[in-house]
């Protein structure tokens, strides 16, 4: 088994931007404790599978697009497309028999997800 270098941290900020932090004693549990993580990925020296997973990962969860394509062309990365799906936004309204609520009938409640 070859030990891989970390060089650092990539997470996702709850406002959308993708963001790098060197390695340092405590970063992990940093990212778990903080309510403005929403996911974080170690990024090895030389290994393209991971910093594949990142963009993939990131682009899923709705990270800042811009970010996303300057870290996929600076990586040589081929971005995946991403199905974007309407959902229902649950408000607690009486749905339909389509499962959308009165708000998404109208088309004011809608979120676009990731597939």
């Amino acid at each position: 088994m070859t030990n891989k270098i970390i060089l650092g941290y990539y997470y996702l900020h709850e406002n959308s931007e993708l963001i790098y932090k060197s390695d340092y004693p405590g970063i992990i549990d940093d990212f778990r404790e903080s309510d403005l993580v929403k996911k974080w990925w170690v990024f090895y020296k030389g290994d393209k599978e991971q910093a594949e997973l990142i963009i993939k990962e990131a682009q899923e969860l709705g990270a800042n697009k811009e970010r996303v394509e300057q870290l996929a062309e600076k990586w040589g990365i081929v971005l995946p497309e991403v199905e974007m799906v309407s959902v229902c936004c649950g408000a607690p309204e009486d749905p339909d028999i389509e499962g959308f609520c009165s708000a998404c009938r109208d088309g004011t409640g809608f979120e676009l997800v990731g597939e």
